[in-house]
């Protein structure tokens, strides 16, 4: 049942390991909440991996500014990378309405710049569900997209630069996330545990929208099998769909989790329409089951992606230090611009890096 053990909850998804010679990860956007996940499933894995992040790398992470295109490529010759997996994002829906300028930057044009430099790399894009309107889910690979607000219109170009400028890297798109997470804001399930715990206060949730409510750690695995296959088979590219089996509202969701801890369920009103409304968003509910172990089968550039030539993450950010040059210190935090001392720092890591990683080449020349 979902929610049992619930942010240890695992989909049943088979292992399926391949060997590969040594390898060595990239993932960015290390510090959110599929970031985390990923960069620890590669790590266990005996893939040497590379996290960076920018507002929160240190201590754990390297910090690099991805907006800074020399940073980039300095850090890709670099650490040569055979794999990079691109999670860092702005995921925040209302700060990208906001903040659209900063948001393109970092959701469309830092995709362009990494998927130049990921020339005889595997470049994996994390995206999202919001590319689809979710009147008719589930939704294919095939299926035309249509993103109703700023956000899900951001990742769908951003889509689109890593296939134009990258025809071998792989998009895939997930829907709504839980895992093991920092604080329970950092997932539009877990953030449902405040609700749950009122307890005595009565609160009407969503009990419209059907989601498939997904495992990081699922999602870890399915990129990491993606990698390896795709090491030794480069005709793995496009556009995949990855999600958990189990459809639920998120009224249903919060059930589970009272259920889950014991606790009474009696003041969660569901919140339903005899007519509903107009879709406007911002949930649209729309990949449908994995289809098979290890990573979908389908990989498929639909009409209008150009392969021939679309936070963790991290939500929120720190109130001390904006994530990216433009953006909010936090959900209401002042617009930008902020100082940002370009470039990644010189492999400034820990002596003793996490999971028993190491710090990568010597530092830039000045």
């Amino acid at each position: 049942k979902f929610f049992q053990n619930w942010y240890l909850l695992l989909s049943g998804l088979p292992q399926d390991d391949v060997y590969t010679p040594y390898k060595r990860v990239l993932v960015t956007g290390a510090t959110g909440l599929l970031g985390r996940a990923i960069y620890k499933e590669f790590q266990k894995n005996e893939w040497d991996t590379l996290g960076c992040g920018y507002s929160r790398a240190r201590p754990r992470f390297l910090r690099c500014n991805i907006l800074d295109e020399d940073a980039v490529r300095v850090l890709i010759q670099d650490f040569q990378p055979h794999v990079i997996v691109h999670c860092a994002a702005e995921r925040r829906p209302d700060v990208v309405e906001h903040h659209t300028e900063a948001a393109l930057n970092l959701n469309v044009h830092a995709c362009a710049t990494l998927a130049k430099e990921a020339a005889g790399i595997f470049l994996l894009y994390i995206s999202t569900d919001y590319v689809f309107d979710g009147r008719n889910p589930p939704y294919g690979e095939n299926d035309a997209p249509n993103p109703l607000n700023m956000y899900g219109k951001s990742k769908l170009e951003g889509e689109r630069e890593i296939l134009r400028h990258c025809p071998g890297a792989a998009v895939l798109r997930v829907p709504i996330l839980y895992g093991e997470v920092e604080k329970v804001e950092e997932s539009a399930v877990t953030v449902l545990w405040d609700r749950v715990q009122e307890g005595a206060e009565s609160c009407t949730i969503d009990h419209c929208q059907q989601r498939f409510p997904t495992y990081t750690s699922d999602v870890a695995r399915v990129c990491r099998n993606m990698a390896e296959k795709a090491l030794q088979d480069p005709s793995l590219r496009g556009v995949f769909h990855y999600s958990g089996k189990e459809q639920m509202t998120k009224y249903e969701m919060a059930c589970a989790i009272a259920d889950a801890f014991n606790l009474p369920s009696s003041h969660l009103i569901p919140m339903s329409y005899e007519h509903p409304p107009p879709y406007t968003g911002p949930g649209p509910a729309v990949c449908p089951p994995p289809t098979a172990p290890g990573y979908p089968p389908q990989g498929y550039p639909p009409q209008g992606y150009p392969p021939q030539g679309y936070p963790v993450q991290g939500y929120p950010p720190p109130s001390d230090q904006p994530p990216y040059p433009g953006f909010p210190s936090g959900p209401t935090g002042p617009p930008g611009p902020y100082p940002v001392q370009p470039g990644y720092q010189g492999y400034q890591v820990p002596p003793q890096p996490p999971y028993g990683g190491q710090a990568y080449g010597e530092p830039p020349k000045n």
